[in-house]
């Protein structure tokens, strides 16, 4: 039987480290990060503007199995935590209208958008370049990272990355 590449994808990110086995490397963990994200409906949304309220940032594409094994976790976690500003950022080109069908086939109750400057997959952000998906990044009220994770979470690891983030209960 022939495997298909996105199924071993899928079982490498299911089974990738927790957040402190993963901490992503910053290239200075102070700096703000500084992102314009656009909605599906084409209004921008600032990341500077929710200065204020840490954010759980979910990078992923509409396309791929991993980043939608990575849903179902992510939907549980923010139910459990409906004060928890969580934003999901396509990593792909021209997600736009895509991203309400997607939100809307696979129950998804957070805000979808896109990054259209390309400055994630560049690497001219605080992050780094970004080519691997699922990833979540715990961004604290001063907008900076302050823990993440990468892969598909089989265990604890999303609430491990909500405790990294003083505030989350009482955000947006």
């Amino acid at each position: 039987m022939r495997m298909r590449w996105p199924c071993v994808a899928a079982l490498l990110f299911a089974c990738a480290p927790g957040p402190q086995g993963n901490a992503l490397q910053t290239a200075d963990p102070d700096t703000p990060l500084t992102l314009e994200l656009r909605r599906p409906d084409g209004e921008p949304l600032s990341l500077v503007r929710l200065r204020g309220e840490p954010v759980l940032l979910f990078l992923f594409a509409t396309f791929d199995d991993a980043s939608q094994l990575a849903l179902t976790p992510l939907i549980e976690l923010h139910r459990r935590h409906p004060g928890l500003r969580v934003i999901g950022i396509a990593l792909q080109p021209e997600p736009g209208p895509l991203l309400r069908s997607y939100a809307a086939a696979l129950d998804v109750d957070f805000e979808l958008v896109s990054e259209p400057q390309g400055r994630l997959l560049s690497g001219d952000t605080p992050l780094g370049r970004q080519v691997t998906v699922p990833m979540f990044v715990a961004v604290d009220a001063a907008g900076r990272v302050v823990e993440s994770f990468l892969g598909v979470p089989a265990g604890g690891e999303l609430e491990l990355l909500v405790q990294a983030l003083p505030g989350a209960e009482a955000a947006h």
